[in-house]
């Protein structure tokens, strides 16, 4: 499992990094309802031949690579054999590529791979690198503004331009996908080293408007997706961005906070499994009065800090970790519900077509017993908003490197923190197991009746 998981993580590093080359034409596609291994991950150029380039500029590099596999038809010994053929896979063998995929290779080799893929491809794309003469200090004003599917009624912003890096700050702006405040730098030292800071809050947006405007956050919280409602968002964190100018997911670094009053949550086929497993009452449609989910992001990954729910006919801890890869292990504690027993459920799986669940005692007794991040999540913020509004003071370099999380180790330090998805999970009782399928027993004949 480990090394599947691995396996899709390499993956995901590339698309991200290649998928947006303009000579790429695509990576082999994953078929709905189905969990690929990504055992060997390949791609086809859009150019015959272009794949033979990119194998020698590997191999200058003594990086590993081969073409797809040669078809049947074509091979020596079936040279005589009857074939039936349309084309398809000889058209592949003179443009795919074979990619390093071994496991137990680090994310800077394959990084090194990437850039080998990128030269040779010599795919430009809209890499923008500010001239090291260029020194500039703006004020903006903006009114009546239409950017992509976005219309600003007003803008107001401050841009300082220096050292190879724009600075932006002070930026506020209202549209009809809601209020935006943003800061943050761009710096371009050389087009290998493209790294970006930013600070950002939308107010009164919906989940679609947020995906719109920062599509990375669909990876990172998926779930989004199913809420109806207004959110505030923020987010705020460092960055390395590719030559195409797409954020590198796996170097993202920083934090997030999503929240909301009077949501509606939407039932789509993965939440049925999960309000099922629970018994809610109400499986059509699931009122939120609030929300604030807080969490960090760092690794390849999303850790969602534990928060308070009251849904349904249940109030819930909830907490877990949302890989890049869509995999996830979440841990609910059910602290209030009709049963008479406080119990808990594990969830996890490669992605949500994939759920598993283990039931077992819940790991936090009341909502006092949650440890709490908000404060912490706060600081994190105030010192990545230092950092890109001092960046010229403090030096480029300093404040690139700057990507947060040392508040938020010291609080779990502090507190000895153990994350739930970490606890070991303690199985029921025998009454409180005799309870539970009593529970589902009396659902199951509460539906038939209905």
């Amino acid at each position: 499992e480990g090394r599947v998981k691995r396996k899709r993580e390499i993956f995901a590093l590339y698309k991200e990094l290649l998928g947006g080359l303009d000579g790429v034409d695509h990576f082999m596609p994953e078929l709905e309802n189905t969990c690929s291994n990504r055992w060997l991950t390949t791609l086809a150029f859009k150019e015959k031949n272009a794949h033979l380039k990119v194998i020698e500029a590997l191999n200058k590099e003594n990086i590993e690579s081969r073409p797809l596999w040669k078809p049947m038809h074509a091979q020596p010994v079936f040279k005589n054999t009857k074939a039936v053929i349309n084309g398809t896979s000889d058209d592949l063998f003179s443009r795919g590529i074979c990619l390093p995929s071994g496991a137990d290779m680090s994310d800077e080799e394959y990084e090194a791979a990437v850039t080998a893929v990128e030269d040779t491809t010599e795919a430009e794309g809209p890499l923008i690198v500010i001239p090291s003469n260029v020194e500039a200090d703006l004020a903006i004003e903006g009114y009546d503004i239409e950017y992509a599917n976005m219309l600003i009624d007003w803008l107001t912003c401050n841009v300082k331009m220096k050292e190879r890096c724009v600075q932006v700050y002070n930026t506020m702006a209202a549209a009809n996908m809601g209020n935006l405040f943003f800061e943050g730098y761009y710096s371009t030292p050389d087009k290998e080293n493209i790294r970006t800071g930013f600070n950002f809050s939308l107010v009164d947006v919906t989940a679609a408007e947020v995906f719109e405007m920062v599509p990375q956050i669909k990876e990172l919280v998926p779930m989004l997706n199913s809420f109806d409602g207004l959110l505030d968002c923020e987010l705020a964190g460092t960055a390395r961005l590719d030559t195409a100018m797409n954020v590198v997911m796996p170097s993202v670094r920083g934090i997030m906070r999503v929240g909301g009053k009077n949501l509606s949550l939407a039932q789509d086929k993965d939440l049925q499994k999960i309000t099922k497993l629970l018994h809610f009452k109400n499986k059509n449609e699931l009122k939120i009065d609030r929300m604030t989910v807080e969490g960090q992001i760092a690794d390849s990954r999303l850790e969602v800090f534990p928060f308070d729910l009251n849904i349904d006919r249940y109030e819930i801890a909830l907490s877990g970790v949302q890989n890049l890869d869509m995999s996830f292990r979440y841990s609910i504690s059910v602290l209030k519900s009709p049963l008479v027993f406080k119990f808990g459920v594990d969830l996890y799986g490669t992605d949500f077509d994939n759920l598993k669940f283990k039931i077992g005692k819940a790991k936090y007794k009341n909502a006092r017993s949650i440890p709490a991040f908000s404060a912490t999540i706060d600081k994190e913020k105030v010192n990545l908003s230092n950092a890109i509004r001092h960046i010229f003071e403090k030096g480029v370099s300093d404040a690139v490197e700057n990507s947060g999380g040392e508040a938020i180790q010291r609080r779990k330090e502090e507190m000895g923190y153990v994350a739930a998805v970490d606890m070991e999970t303690e199985a029921l009782s025998a009454e409180e197991q005799q309870k539970m399928e009593a529970a589902s027993l009396e659902e199951e004949e509460s539906q038939t009746e209905r």
